[in-house]
This record gives C-alpha cells, structure tokens and sequence, in this order.
C-alpha cells in the first residue's frame, strides 16, 4: 500500500468515526428527549406510578405516588415496595410476598388488577386504593414491573353516603307505605261505618215514612226514591256502594242481612231485634229466595259479602 492510499483509508476511516460520533450524539439526544417527556408524563400524572424490579424494588416513583404514601422520592428508591407499603391487608392481619398480586406480575408476566386493597403511609396510617400492576420484560425477559395507583377514599365515602341515603330513603318509603296501608284502612272503615248506619237507620226510616205516606193517598214514594238515588250518588265513590244493595229487600232483611255478613248467627240477630230465631231464619230464607240461591249450597254470609252488602 503506497502511501497516499494509507492516508486516503485513513481519512476515509476518520469520516467514519465522525458520522458514528454524530449518530451517537444524536441518539443521545433522542434518549434525553424522550427521558425528559416520560419524566414530565410521570411528574404530571395524578395516579400514582412506581417502577419495580425483579427483587420488588423501587427503580423510579412519581411525586404522586410519594406524597399519597408520604415519603420524599429519594427515600423509596431502591427499597423494598411491599415491606414499605403494601405489608398489611385492611383489617389488620399480615399480606404476605407470596399472595402479593403486585408481585405476581414479574413473576407471572401477567398483568394483575385490583378494585380495592389498602396501601400504607410512612406515618402508619392505610387508604384504600385500585392498582394495576404490569409486567416489564426485557429481551424477552421478566425485569419487574409497573405498578398505576389511585387513592379511592373519596370514592368509597360517596359508594357509603349513597348506601346511607339509600336506606334512608327505603326506611321512609315503608314508613310511608305504612301510614298509607292505615289511612286507607281508616277511610274504608269510615266508608263501612256511614254505609252500615245507612242501610240499618236510615232506609228502613226511609221505608217506614214511604209506606205512610203510600196509606196516606200521598206520593211519598217517588220523593223517598229521590232521597235513596241522592245518597247512593254521595256515596258512590266509597268501597261499597248503596248501589249494591238488591232491589226488593225489606228494612227489616235489610238489617238482618248486615248483621249476617258481619258473621253473627240467627241467635244472637234475633236478641239484637228482640224477635225469635225463627223468624230470624225467615228472613233468611227470604234473603236466599231474593238472592237467587235457593237450592244453592252456596254460603249466605259469603255471597253478601261478595256483593259487598
């Protein structure tokens, strides 16, 4: 090799060297570009996120995941994740490496979620928290993981608070829907109370009156047909209507036959009228007849109350 040949290679073999050299600095520049935008990604995260290796420790933690576990960034590198945060379950008892969902990912590859768990502070107090923990590999390889946490104490407050009016609003439904079934009850009561002292008071007055008035030559019954119309018209929104009761009844049956669907036997109707049991049961015979259940074995006292008598 003469010697301008020497010194043609080596020249080229210099340019070489630069072009690496430049490549290098700007690769290098790349790197410091993209580690400056992941550290601000990292610093302006609200989630807390820190770096595990393969032994569980520290490689890197954000300023928010340092003040929700209240140390200083400098005081979880390189320390172990688990004995500083994550060593105790929420009621007290010991959460062992092992049973470590955190941990399983660099062991399992596996990404590991959790809804809740509780983390722990440098001053001993917990928080509950939701995690994910995800595996890093490296050449195809286990090398640890990344672990994404939320403090979620306002969450469960506002799931408690909700639960808390929730119930609240429950005990006031039934509280309501009681008070409902009673008014109801009360009116249906007052309901059977005006109607009972209607068909056993008043229309047989109203009976009476007519049948003097017919023997007097008068027109008493037409007005007294008024009169029932008009009560059967305030009446007719109540749970049973005068309406119900069948045409053709005399007072007397009339009033035998509430004091049937009340359940009360021939016995004790015929001492409350002071007349005998047999007519009592003549007047249930009649009912019967009126009724259209003669020759029915269907009961009496349950067909009057059907028709709401």
């Amino acid at each position: 090799m003469t010697r301008a040949t020497a010194i043609d290679t080596l020249k080229s073999r210099l340019r070489e060297l630069e072009e690496e050299a430049k490549l290098r600095r700007e690769a290098e520049e790349e790197l410091k570009r993209v580690s400056r935008r992941h550290s601000l990604i990292l610093d302006a995260a609200g989630e807390g996120i820190f770096g595990l290796n393969a032994r569980g420790n520290h490689t890197f933690v954000n300023p928010a995941a340092s003040k929700m576990l209240g140390y200083e960034i400098e005081d979880l590198l390189g320390r172990n994740s688990h004995s500083i945060c994550h060593h105790t379950r929420s009621d007290g008892t010991p959460y062992s490496e092992k049973e470590c969902p955190i941990y399983a990912a660099f062991r399992d590859g596996k990404v590991h979620s959790v809804d809740s768990e509780v983390f722990w502070r440098k001053d001993g107090s917990s928080f509950p928290v939701q995690y994910m923990s995800t595996p890093i590999l490296e050449d195809g390889k286990l090398a640890g993981a990344v672990v994404t946490f939320v403090d979620i104490t306002e969450r469960e407050l506002a799931a408690r608070r909700l639960a808390e009016k929730t119930m609240e609003i429950e005990e006031a439904n039934i509280a309501l829907r009681t008070l409902l079934r009673h008014r109801d009850r009360a009116v249906e009561k007052l309901e059977e109370d005006i109607l009972a002292n209607i068909r056993d008071l008043i229309f047989p007055f109203l009976d009476q009156i007519g049948e003097i008035l017919d023997s007097a030559g008068g027109r008493g019954g037409e007005h007294l047909d008024m009169v029932r119309k008009s009560l059967g018209e305030i009446t007719s929104s109540f749970s049973t209507s005068l309406s119900s009761i069948p045409q053709g009844l005399t007072p007397r049956e009339i009033q035998v036959a509430e004091h049937i669907r009340r359940g009360r036997t021939s016995k004790e109707i015929a001492k409350t009228f002071n007349i005998s049991k047999d007519a009592v049961d003549f007047h249930r015979r009649n009912l019967r007849r009126k009724l259209g259940l003669t020759g029915k074995a269907k009961n009496l006292r349950s067909h009057l109350i059907g028709m709401g008598i």
